[in-house]
């Protein structure tokens, strides 16, 4: 009797069949492979959220009387056409997982006072600090495409999200391409001067200014995509490297704008 390569099991009938674990490649008692075709191999599907209104993402193609035809069918989820509120308690009861959380923001009753502070209660209920601070950078995410950024942002004030692993790679990001962007900056500065000594000066100001863009790309993730003129000024006068590292120090613990506004001052 055949046996499956993948499992290994010998409850295989049709070497053109899946065994009884599902799986496809099938081989003799010899160990010579039997296996179906390469079109029965692969098993592919496709998922599409929407994060705004519904979508229609299958299709099925037809090329005219040629007899091409191809077809892709998907299984399509709608946040907007979920109850936020009935979801809430899915979870509550465990009937459906905490991860569902940071999606919460796209659903019908998404900017409700009530829901949002309901929400706050069960994702607090999640022992681990980094998924609990997951949900929250992420829900501001999906708030801001939903257009309710301002009343979760608002809501979540407080709100550790220092220990998401997401947050995190984001502030890592925003730092490695303001580095990335001083760096060039400062090297064309020195070719431009074309001496040693305009070099070194060029790649101190080019770090100078990857430590600026990093931190305005930080608040701006953080805070608003549109950031007051005058901060912005503030910070692209400041040639201090101590002061912008501490700045973006600020920047990270900081619960609002204001509030960071204010440390820089202090």
């Amino acid at each position: 009797m055949p046996i499956c390569g993948p499992c290994r099991s010998s409850s295989v009938s049709n070497p053109t069949a899946p065994c009884s674990d599902g799986c496809w490649s099938t081989w003799d008692n010899s160990g010579s492979k039997r296996g179906p075709t390469a079109a029965a191999r692969y098993r592919v599907g496709a998922v599409v959220v929407n994060l705004t209104g519904r979508g229609d993402t299958s299709r099925d193609l037809r090329l005219g009387r040629t007899g091409v035809h191809t077809c892709l069918e998907v299984v399509e989820v709608n946040p907007s056409t979920h109850r936020a509120d009935t979801t809430l308690e899915a979870i509550a009861l465990g009937e459906l997982p905490r991860c569902i959380l940071p999606w919460l923001p796209l659903m019908q009753g998404g900017d409700d006072v009530d829901i949002l502070n309901r929400w706050k209660e069960i994702a607090a209920g999640e022992p681990d600090a980094t998924r609990r601070g997951d949900y929250g950078g992420l829900a501001i995410v999906f708030a801001e495409a939903a257009g309710r950024l301002t009343l979760w942002k608002e809501a979540l004030k407080g709100w550790n999200m220092r220990d998401s692993q997401q947050v995190l790679e984001w502030i890592e990001q925003g730092r490695k391409e303001g580095k990335l962007e001083g760096k060039l900056e400062g090297e064309r500065e020195g070719q431009k001067k074309g001496k040693e000594q305009g070099k070194k000066e060029g790649k101190k100001e080019g770090k100078i200014e990857g430590e600026r863009n990093a931190l305005l790309r930080l608040l701006r993730k953080k805070f608003s995509a549109r950031l007051p003129a005058k901060l912005v000024a503030s910070i692209q006068a400041c040639d201090d490297e101590s002061r912008l590292a501490r700045w973006f120090d600020s920047a990270i613990d900081a619960d609002s704008l204001e509030a960071f506004r204010q440390a820089m001052d202090s």
